[in-house]
């Protein structure tokens, strides 16, 4: 098979219009977010997530295991930065009154 037939083949299997890509369903970045906050949790944190991560991909918690026990390197801790956020609602209510 040619390359152009093949890529042929795969924008008919993978796009809806040619050059349009679809974007990932929202359960993929639930289960993408869910084990990368898994990643830095505590274990009691970390079975809760991998809990609801599981039921999305219906199987079991265990299951999910195996990405978190192989790991060699040691984690480090990620710093804590305090930020300022404003609170617009409060500012649209003190000029709303």
């Amino acid at each position: 098979m040619n390359l152009t037939r093949k890529l042929a083949q795969l924008v008919a299997t993978h796009m809806s219009r040619p050059g349009h890509v679809s974007e990932a369903p929202v359960v993929a970045d639930f289960v993408m977010s869910g084990l990368r906050a898994a990643n830095s949790a505590n274990m009691i944190t970390r079975r809760k997530i991998l809990s609801d991560v599981s039921d999305v991909l219906d199987c079991n918690a265990e299951d999910l295991e195996f990405l978190f026990t192989d790991f060699t390197a040691p984690t480090t801790k990620a710093p804590n930065y305090e930020i300022m956020v404003p609170d617009f609602q409060s500012q649209l209510l003190a000029a709303a009154e």
